[in-house]
């Protein structure tokens, strides 16, 4: 959950430090999942604990969020805040804020210049067993892994650590999983996403970063292309980019709604419709 200076905490949407409180009441943040249940690892897949030591109560969690908040901020002042009157105007015009901040790292020693970066959640295996981690592709090209302090990766060193195991989307069986500092779970799979295909989505990452057109970008512009035209070398066009997705990334190939089915439609289905 990013936490920023101001108090700012993103949690699907933007509040301010003070109503985190409010919102572990309410129950829109938890910070234990009872027995049994289900937990999301996004862009990973979905897990029933077995098993969990949860390291905060509500009370500890705020006191935690806060010195996050203090160690950025010492002097606790510039803090976000929004009156009632502020929301219920945000409300009427249904607009809805997130605070979603740039990875970034710095490319040199000297001065503040900066080379942005793209993440994703990974499992990385320690000499402990598995720690929920992210990984961040930067804009020159090089990669750093939360779990991995004090080092940045080229892309052939990222592969190598799929092939060995030691980065994994889909641990097999039954695992004990790290979240720092909030819990470790045991559990098992219900879903989760192919290595290969994770392994895909870091690449274009890498790509899409450095400012060059991406698979997603490609596929759609190929799937209006043939909206425009609808001949065969223009569906074989957009099958091959459509194939190119990574397989958990392509329902993100259209709205919240339609999904990836009218990419679907067209290269599996003898379905017509006119544009």
């Amino acid at each position: 959950m990013p936490v920023y200076e101001d108090g700012s905490i993103d949690c699907w949407k933007r509040i301010a430090l003070s109503n985190l409180s409010n919102e572990l009441e309410r129950g829109w943040l938890v910070t234990e999942i009872p027995v049994g249940k289900e937990v999301n690892f996004h862009g990973l897949g979905a897990y029933k604990i077995l098993s969990a030591q949860w390291e905060h109560t509500q009370a500890s969690y705020i006191v935690y969020v806060q010195e996050c908040v203090q160690s950025m901020n010492s002097k606790m002042i510039g803090l976000f805040s929004e009156t009632f009157e502020q929301k219920q105007r945000w409300k009427d015009k249904r607009v809805k804020w997130t605070a979603k901040g740039m990875p970034y790292k710095y490319k040199d020693n000297f001065g503040y210049t900066l080379a942005d970066g793209y993440s994703t959640n990974l499992f990385y295996l320690t000499d402990n067993g598995w720690q929920l981690t992210v990984i961040t592709a930067y804009a020159d090209e090089t990669f750093s892994i939360d779990a991995v302090q004090d080092q940045f990766f080229c892309l052939d060193e990222i592969r190598e650590l799929f092939s060995t195991g030691r980065l994994s989307s889909n641990p097999k069986g039954r695992i004990t999983v790290l979240i720092t500092s909030f819990a470790t779970i045991t559990a098992e799979a219900l879903y989760a996403t192919d290595s290969d295909e994770k392994l895909k989505e870091i690449e274009d990452m890498s790509v899409r970063i450095s400012g060059k057109i991406g698979i997603h970008e490609r596929c759609q512009k190929l799937y209006y292309e043939y909206l425009i035209w609808p001949c065969e070398e223009n569906k074989e066009r957009l099958r091959a980019a459509y194939e190119a997705v990574p397989e958990h990334e392509r329902i993100y190939l259209g709205d919240m709604d339609t999904k990836d089915g009218d990419y679907r439609r067209i290269l599996y289905t003898d379905d017509k419709r006119e544009v």
